[in-house]
């Protein structure tokens, strides 16, 4: 495996595992008095805005890619 195929899956293993800690498991544990961990339990605006832009930014890729072909072969 190549050495940046392997860090993109290091990369995105800690950020799904980031994302699922913030979603579901910090709103179910107690204070912990580390003030980041509290933040995200207690957080209920970026811990949805976060991986909604994901889906965003696909579609934004993908226009820009589609645009750019319409825009080459005329």
């Amino acid at each position: 495996m190549k050495p940046l195929a392997s860090v993109g899956l290091v990369a995105f293993t800690l950020s799904l595992t980031l994302l699922v800690y913030w979603l579901l498991f910090s709103k179910l544990l107690p204070r912990t008095g580390h003030h980041v961990l509290d933040w995200l339990r207690d957080d209920t605006y970026y811990c949805v805005l976060v991986p909604l832009t994901l889906p965003v930014a696909v579609v934004a890729a993908y226009l820009r890619w589609f645009t750019n072909q319409l825009f080459c072969r005329n």
